[in-house]
């Protein structure tokens, strides 16, 4: 099972508090089912354009290795968890296009 955590956080400790936190209480809930089998991608808001893919305007990333084709990897996503500083995120701005494509990918 791979799992998406994407670090919208200002300060890296605060993330990682809540990285451990998160990957703490999954790992409890969802280990008895699915022992070894756990999978955290962690991803800045800025580092998603290899798991993205927009049909609409037919952008993409490529894979990490080039040979991945767009939206592979996110098809390959289970469960994907956002969070940051509740004013690090404003819809328009142009430096959160990844995480509009990001939220469009999961709808």
């Amino acid at each position: 099972m791979k799992i998406l955590v994407v670090n919208c956080y200002k300060n890296e400790a605060s993330f990682k508090k809540y990285l451990s936190y998160l990957k703490h209480h999954l790992s409890s809930i969802l280990t008895p089912a699915l022992p070894d089998q756990l999978k955290f991608i962690v991803r800045t808001k800025h580092s998603l354009s290899d798991l993205l893919f927009d049909v609409d305007s037919i952008k993409g990333g490529g894979g990490v290795d080039g040979t991945t084709s767009m939206g592979d990897l996110f098809d390959k996503v289970d469960f994907v968890f956002l969070d940051g500083d509740s004013l690090s995120y404003i819809p328009w701005a142009r430096e959160n296009d990844q995480i509009r494509l990001l939220v469009k990918n999961c709808m």
